[in-house]
């Protein structure tokens, strides 16, 4: 949290002294260690960032042999080589350029190699393949791309994760080639659907996603975490597929969805977002506006001083005809954002459009639809726009 406010506040000489002083107290201390070196990759100090990670590595490897693998998660060890091999392969530079070292890349085939049958396997056959790809030689970092996810082994989560990466490094075709080829022979690859999933998203294939993401849900146990993950995703495409084609029953299934799971996960701490989500989807629906504004008022009761959840409150209090107190919940919405200097979304500056609108101030109501427009650019669907230009229509003078 404190790195991400000094960086927004453009404060980078400040946090850089910052790790210095911390690194100085705690000279051996693999969390700070790791956490200066991920800032040195960010500043481009990569060659600092390789002797960071370095240092913790060696350290954590001597306590993995010495406790005979049983630590095999230490996830600081595990992030120290994966952020060493990083900072080895940012520093080589850009082929072609003054600043091109591949001995940096020689270097990290080297340590590859020596851990490629180990628990590090996955993250050092996916360092190997980004060291190919940055040579130019594709068809090797598939290879050692699929080579990661065989290294998963039974991981499913891991080997959703390497495949997620393994899209950064080779691109979009090779791992839905990979993911379809693997269908074929397990249809009931949690890995392969999920990236299915998130491939289809970034497409806009929403049909096809809502089946891949349906069928995660089908394979996860009904106490799983993920499983309300996978069901928030799945709410989310509903709502895409219900902007696009207004029909109704994409809403109906979400509702019905987040109610089974609301029922599941009384005092879970992914509740919140579950209240928030159901309270939404009811007031745009017009159905069971009480209902919808005591699961808004539950969230909110959570996350008081959560602009998405004070948005959706006012949201939901409008529907329910209190459009004083709404508009009261809609600016504290707006003051939130603007204090934690998040973008504003357009569908904020448009609930505030209907609010003024009801409310009578046909001025503000005009200024804030159109401030829904600016927010939204291209990315508003055509049907948005055009129910906010229908808007900007009605309160203009």
């Amino acid at each position: 949290m404190l790195e991400h406010i000094y960086l927004r506040l453009e404060r980078k000489q400040a946090l850089k002294r910052f790790y210095q002083e911390t690194l100085e107290r705690f000279p051996d201390s693999a969390l700070w260690l790791n956490r200066s070196g991920t800032y040195a990759i960010k500043t481009g100090e990569f060659d600092r960032a390789e002797q960071l990670f370095k240092q913790t590595f060696l350290a954590r490897w001597e306590l993995h042999l010495a406790q005979d693998n049983s630590n095999d998660k230490d996830i600081l060890y595990l992030t120290a080589f994966d952020g060493y091999l990083k900072a080895l392969i940012a520093g080589a530079g850009t082929p072609n350029t003054t600043s091109w070292n591949p001995s940096k890349l020689n270097k990290v085939f080297e340590e590859c190699d020596k851990y490629k049958d180990d628990t590090l396997a996955p993250a050092a056959y996916l360092r190997m393949a980004q060291a190919k790809a940055a040579l130019g030689d594709k068809p090797a970092a598939i290879e050692y791309c699929r080579a990661a996810v065989d290294m998963a082994g039974d991981d499913q989560m891991l080997a959703a994760d390497v495949l997620l990466r393994m899209y950064l490094i080779v691109g979009a075709e090779e791992v839905m080639k990979f993911c379809r080829h693997k269908l074929g022979t397990d249809p009931d690859s949690l890995a392969a659907n999920f990236t299915m999933f998130n491939l289809a998203k970034i497409r806009g294939q929403y049909e096809e996603a809502l089946n891949y993401i349906s069928k995660c849900i089908n394979l996860t146990g009904a106490d799983s975490l993920r499983r309300i993950d996978y069901t928030l995703k799945k709410g989310g495409i509903l709502i895409l597929l219900h902007e696009i084609s207004s029909d109704k029953n994409y809403l109906k299934t979400a509702i019905s969805d987040y109610e089974s799971l609301l029922a599941k996960m009384p005092s879970n701490t992914g509740v919140t977002t579950v209240l928030n989500n159901l309270a939404y989807l009811l007031a745009e629906n017009n159905e069971r506006l009480p209902e919808a504004l005591g699961y808004a008022k539950r969230a909110l009761d959570a996350k008081p001083n959560n602009p998405v959840v004070l948005d959706t409150y006012a949201y939901v209090l409008l529907k329910n005809g209190e459009k004083e107190q709404a508009a009261g919940f809609l600016a504290a919405a707006l003051q939130h954002y603007e204090q934690d200097k998040i973008l504003i979304p357009a569908e904020v500056y448009e609930h505030k459009g209907m609010i003024k609108e009801e409310l009578g101030a046909k001025n503000e109501a005009l200024a804030a639809y159109k401030q829904a427009l600016e927010a939204g650019g291209d990315r508003l669907s055509q049907k948005t726009r055009q129910r906010i230009g229908n808007a900007i229509g009605r309160v203009s003078p």
